[in-house]
């Protein structure tokens, strides 16, 4: 930590050294520089020292920078990139988001604070976000370690899909107007009595589609199509990750999670599912509970002819049919009625505290907003490839049709990326998957998107971080049983109060108490309210 410290202090006193010198226009006015840049993406496609190598050439044309795009598998870049850092190893650029906090970064080291070098280095950047969200990106200490890559900031009006043909073989289109008005109705209520019907109006799904020999394999109640995403991303606003906050409580109180009394309830009810045959009897053995070729139902073959499946951007109801990408027929239903204001954390750009040449790193990220053309032909390449090659435009030269991916980077492509990882989708071009109609509601839809005032909060862990951890075993420990209701009705309860009188013997109590001075601290100074 003092090496990392050390060098940080280093490098901004040989920034605050070098003066501030407005960027020039032209690449021909600009020293030749060396920029590494590490992206979380697919490394392993046939066309990635082809596409690469154009991408170097516009980095040069237009920057004069001579670009090493170090591409790494997204499944190996927080174990990578952290013991490069601990290297000290040279990395001028990098992509921040879901597999790491930035907060956690941040103690780490090693990250350098933005906030000095875009005011004269990124003025594009800050012009792209109002100073509402601008300032909703700052950590504890209140500075910018990332610029998140805008996909639209707004959401929190998930939905669901229930595959067509098995509803309408058992409870037909009337359950489905039900299980929307239980959920519009009860969304931002954290109580058990709010929260249960809307489980048992999906228990009736599972019952008739077992009763009518189309379950398949069954339900996991872990996957991103489990309903626990409703709950606990509705009606309660999470802060650290052992902590919650009930929406429109004005006192701003924070609970422990594994308090939740919905959530001890939700336990129970997922081990009776488990008794009944509903969940997968293979849940305990599954490798990944993350991956969407097991979400919902499915049979032996592993096709899935019969699914539930989830969507965390439900922003219309026209927008979230037209986005479900499903090979079935579905009914969407949403999660609560509003859009809400939401961070970009998921995935940015930052500058690490080994960079060797923070201005230009940032004029680069400055870059890659505007509406330069090169900057947009090297976005476009690094998502979709090149033209003719890797797709094609149609007649009119408004939309792309990608061969094989429309930037989903599976390993089987010649090519293709996912344009979310840096800069902005505003500057990715039309196609399937990322049709330029849905980004231009998304700006209309976050001018006037509800924003929590809890929004921007980010818990420092530093004074309590050995309880932090301890915290983090216990619920690796005990969270799969427990969610996945493996250990069925007669077991689950012990388990329970095992797994909380574990929790709060680890220093829970500790955690809880330091974020709720945090908490409050914030809502003081920034003078929040519902």
């Amino acid at each position: 930590m003092k090496k990392l410290s050390r060098m940080l202090a280093l490098v901004m006193a040989l920034v605050l050294a070098l003066g501030c010198r407005q960027a020039v226009a032209t690449a021909e006015e600009l020293p030749e520089v060396d920029l590494i840049y590490w992206c979380g993406a697919n490394p392993d496609q046939k066309d990635a020292e082809l596409v690469l190598g154009e991408m170097k050439k516009v980095a040069k044309d237009a920057l004069n920078v001579n670009l090493d795009m170090v591409i790494v598998a997204t499944s190996e870049f927080k174990e990578k990139f952290n013991k490069a850092m601990a290297a000290q190893e040279r990395v001028d650029l990098t992509w921040t988001g879901y597999i790491q906090s930035i907060q956690e970064l941040v103690n780490l080291g090693a990250l350098m604070p933005l906030d000095d070098l875009m005011a004269e280095y990124g003025k594009d950047l800050i012009a792209s976000l109002d100073e509402r969200l601008l300032d909703a990106h700052r950590q504890a200490d209140g500075k910018l370690y990332q610029f998140p890559a805008w996909q639209g900031m707004v959401g929190n009006r998930s939905y669901y899909m229930f595959p067509k043909a098995a509803v309408d073989a058992t409870l037909g289109e009337a359950w489905v107007e039900e299980m929307q008005k239980l959920m519009y109705d009860n969304w931002d209520k954290n109580t058990v009595e709010n929260q249960k019907p809307v489980y048992e109006q999906l228990e009736k799904l599972l019952a008739a589609t077992k009763d009518a020999g189309v379950m398949g394999l069954g339900y996991n109640p872990t996957n991103e199509c489990s309903f626990s995403a409703w709950y606990s991303s509705k009606s309660i606003v999470g802060v650290g990750s052992y902590g919650y906050i009930d929406l429109w409580d004005d006192t701003f109180t924070v609970k422990a999670s594994c308090d939740n009394p919905w959530s001890i309830e939700r336990h129970k009810m997922m081990a009776e599912w488990y008794d009944k045959g509903y969940i997968r009897a293979d849940i305990a053995s599954l490798e990944s509970t993350q991956d969407e070729k097991l979400a919902g139902f499915q049979d032996e073959t592993g096709n899935t002819p019969c699914y539930i499946t989830y969507g965390h951007n439900g922003f219309t109801d026209d927008l979230s049919k037209e986005l479900a990408g499903t090979k079935i027929d579905v009914y969407t239903v949403h999660t609560n009625p509003y859009c809400w204001t939401t961070l970009g954390q998921a995935t940015g750009t930052s500058i690490p505290f080994t960079c060797g040449e923070p201005e230009r790193a940032m004029m680069f990220m400055n870059w890659l907003v505007t509406k330069d053309e090169k900057a947009i032909e090297f976005y476009n390449l690094y998502s979709y490839g090149i033209e003719g090659k890797h797709y094609e435009w149609n007649e009119a030269h408004t939309d792309i049709t990608v061969f094989g991916g429309d930037g989903q980077a599976d390993s089987s492509f010649d090519w293709g990326q996912r344009p979310w990882m840096m800069g902005t989708l505003l500057n990715a071009y039309s196609c399937a998957v990322y049709p330029a109609p849905y980004y231009e509601e998304l700006i209309k839809l976050q001018e006037d998107a509800y924003t929590s005032p809890l929004l921007g909060f980010n818990f420092d862990y530093t004074d309590v971080e050995t309880e932090y951890n301890l915290l983090s075993s216990i619920g690796k420990e005990y969270g799969s049983m427990l969610d996945c209701g493996y250990l069925g009705a007669a077991g689950v309860e012990a388990k329970e109060q095992e797994y909380r009188d574990k929790m709060y013997a680890a220093g829970l109590q500790d955690v809880i108490d330091a974020i709720q001075e945090q908490v409050t601290a914030f809502v003081e100074k920034n003078e929040r309210t519902w």
